[in-house]
């Protein structure tokens, strides 16, 4: 510790020389560069950026960051394992070759799998289907389940509508009378349709979110022994329409529905990508570590050495060109005024105290060498004659103070500034 205060005292013992605007110049340097570069990311010598691959096709569809295959993960020395990308953005690709299939696999307690039709990374939207709905094939596909997932990295957007099912309607164990009027134009009448599971014998329906079905799909909980709500993209269920809703139902399955990704909320992560690095988590949605090609994060995406993750739109690229540029004008104000300011200040005192030095020593020299003789002069305001002691010439005053040195002042005095 001793050593380490040494140290630190002869470091600073230089700056403590340094004029008080110095000094003000210098920590607003160093104020500046910390405060651009952020806080500094996490260690990731423990990582392997190697888990991070540049870009994977599985069939049609491109896998890649923040998007990660589920063989394509590390393990930390504590035998944590860590992927390259956002935990719940995990893709299976089952089969091989342009018959391959990529599977995201959601749910929130049970896991259901989604059949990844593409992903569009400008827009941060992939598009889903339910797999497990057209296992059996065929136009007339099952939905069995509801769609769940944790909402802290997905999200519906603003394409969605939904279909809802009700199944084992009207069932011949019930004792209930049949729904008036009849629902028959939304009864599922597809050719070789088979009702899930344990939903009996009845009928099935099915209904869009149009208004005027709400009060129909309120009647028909009391009738149907199961219900499931299925997302689907807006704009091809109102292509299909409503009357022919229940016969091409699985058209309208088949485009799949929409999420989109939002880039992570952690801080260090956000400072991560920013860098041109990609993000390590863990099972658990953890952030542990800042993974870069090399080792190395960096500002430019060619000397990091992976292409930008989340790459900027031409609206937020004008909107950072019109920030820099402002910042970089301001900042050249800033310090023209204090470049301004120190050279007033320093002329100020110069002047303050050649004016102090001719008001109160005045120079009378002998008739051929210049020595400092004894005179008497007048005061200026009673006219009286005093003693003003010895007179020096400039030269000697400026040597005297080694050139005014502002270390050597004692303080003003009643005449002016007192040097020792």
């Amino acid at each position: 510790n001793e050593q380490r205060t040494a140290r630190f005292v002869f470091l600073l013992s230089p700056m403590a020389h340094l004029p008080p605007h110095s000094l003000f110049l210098l920590f607003l340097a160093v104020h500046v560069f910390v405060a651009c570069h952020g806080s500094p990311l996490p260690p990731s010598s423990a990582y392997n950026d190697s888990v991070c691959s540049e870009s994977f096709r599985c069939g049609s569809v491109d896998i890649r960051y923040p998007f990660y295959l589920s063989n394509s993960t590390g393990a930390a020395p504590d035998y944590t394992p860590y992927s390259c990308g956002y935990t719940d953005l995990k893709i299976f690709c089952q089969g091989e070759g342009e018959t391959a299939s990529a599977i995201l696999t959601l749910g929130q307690g049970e896991l259901h799998n989604y059949t990844v039709l593409n992903i569009i990374y400008e827009n941060h939207a992939i598009i889903l289907r339910d797999t497990e709905a057209f296992i059996s094939g065929g136009k007339c596909p099952t939905v069995s389940h509801n769609v769940t997932f944790d909402r802290g990295w997905l999200n519906y957007t603003e394409s969605l509508e939904e279909l809802t099912f009700f199944f084992g309607c009207h069932s011949t164990e019930s004792d209930l009378p049949p729904p008036d009027p009849p629902l028959d134009k939304f009864q599922i009448d597809c050719k070789g349709f088979n009702p899930p599971p344990g939903s009996g014998d009845g009928v099935s329906f099915v209904f869009s979110s149009e208004e005027g079905n709400v009060s129909r799909e309120h009647e028909l909980v009391e009738y149907c022994r199961q219900k499931v709500i299925a997302p689907v993209l807006q704009e091809d269920a109102l292509i299909s329409g409503l009357l022919v809703l229940p016969r091409e139902y699985g058209v309208v399955l088949g485009q799949g529905f929409e999420l989109e990704w939002k880039q992570s909320k952690d801080r260090q992560c956000e400072l991560c990508e920013k860098s041109y690095g990609r993000c390590a988590y863990s099972e658990k949605k953890e952030f542990l570590a800042c993974l870069c090609s090399g080792g190395n994060c960096s500002s430019s995406g060619a000397a990091a050495g992976y292409p930008n993750p989340n790459p900027p739109s031409s609206e937020s690229k004008r909107k950072y060109k019109m920030i820099i540029a402002g910042s970089v004008a301001g900042a050249a104000v800033f310090i023209a005024l204090a470049a301004v300011a120190v050279l007033f200040i320093r002329k100020r005192r110069q002047r303050k105290v050649v004016n102090s030095s001719s008001k109160l020593l005045k120079y009378r020299y002998s008739g051929s060498g210049g020595t400092p003789t004894r005179s008497r002069g007048g005061d200026m305001e009673s006219g009286s004659s005093q003693d003003m002691g010895n007179r020096f010439s400039y030269e000697e005053l400026e040597e005297a103070t080694d050139s005014f040195n502002e270390n050597r002042e004692l303080g003003d005095g009643g005449f002016g500034t007192v040097y020792k």
